[in-house]
C-alpha cells in the first residue's frame, strides 16, 4: 500500500512540475522571486505611480533623447509649453496608455484576444516608425479588440480608445 501511495505522489508531483514548466514556457505564468509577491496590478491604483511616457519610450528603445529634442524637454517635471511639445506629449501619453492596455489584455485569460494583443506588442516593440505611426497601429488593433466577443478585452480596449479620443 505504501508503494502505491508513494508512486501516486511522485506522479502528481511530476505532473505539476510539467504543467508549471509548460505555463512558464507559454508565457502565461510569471515566476515569483522567493518571498516576494507583488499586489495585483489594478490600473486605477497604479495610475499615479507609473513612469512618464518618455521614460517608458526610453526603456523600450534604449535611446537617450537629444538635448534639444521635444522628448528631452518633456522628460522634465515642467508641463509642455509650446503646441508642438503638447502634441508630442499627447501622442506619447496615448501610446503609453495603449501599450499598457495591450499588455493587460495579453496577460488575460481570454486566449484569442491575448494572442492579438501580444502580437501587437511584439510588432510595436520591433518597429522603427515614428510614434504617430505606432499610435495609429495601436489604435487600429484596439478597435479590432473592441469588436471581439471576449468581454474583458472588449471593455479594456473600449476604455483605452475612449481615453485616447
Amino acid at each position: 500500500m505504501g508503494e502505491v501511495l508513494f508512486f501516486m505522489l511522485g506522479a502528481l508531483f511530476t505532473l505539476m512540475l510539467v504543467m508549471a514548466l509548460l505555463l512558464l514556457l507559454a508565457g502565461v505564468a510569471q515566476p515569483v522571486a522567493a518571498g516576494v509577491m507583488d499586489p495585483p496590478q489594478d490600473s486605477r491604483a497604479h495610475a499615479g505611480r507609473t513612469a512618464s511616457p518618455q521614460a517608458a519610450a526610453q526603456r523600450r528603445t534604449g535611446a537617450k533623447p537629444a538635448a534639444n529634442s521635444a522628448q528631452a524637454r518633456l522628460s522634465g517635471s515642467a508641463a509642455p509649453s509650446s503646441p508642438a511639445d503638447r502634441e508630442a506629449y499627447r501622442i506619447l501619453a496615448a501610446l503609453d496608455q495603449a501599450e499598457r492596455a495591450l499588455r493587460r489584455i495579453s496577460e488575460s485569460a481570454e486566449a484569442p484576444a491575448a494572442k492579438i494583443a501580444a502580437q501587437t506588442l511584439r510588432r510595436m516593440s520591433d518597429a522603427t516608425e515614428p510614434p504617430t505611426a505606432r499610435l495609429s497601429f495601436a489604435r487600429a488593433r484596439l478597435e479590432l479588440l473592441s469588436l471581439r466577443p471576449e468581454p474583458k478585452a472588449r471593455a479594456e480596449a473600449r476604455a483605452t480608445l475612449a481615453f485616447m479620443a
